[in-house]
């Protein structure tokens, strides 16, 4: 389970890196598919902005 964590995370850093760096590419919110996606995978994996 720690590995998916710290990937988990890496990828957070990742995108949070990227849009900060292109912040009109991609938009300030989720597209109307990937809401519920989103949701279902902060479920699975918990909160990992702390």
């Amino acid at each position: 389970m720690k590995d998916s964590v710290d990937l988990a995370a890496a990828q957070r850093e990742h995108w949070q890196r990227t849009y900060a760096t292109h912040p009109g590419m991609y938009g300030q919110r989720p597209s109307e598919p990937a809401g519920p996606g989103m949701l279902k995978m902060c479920s699975l994996v918990g909160d990992l902005s702390s």
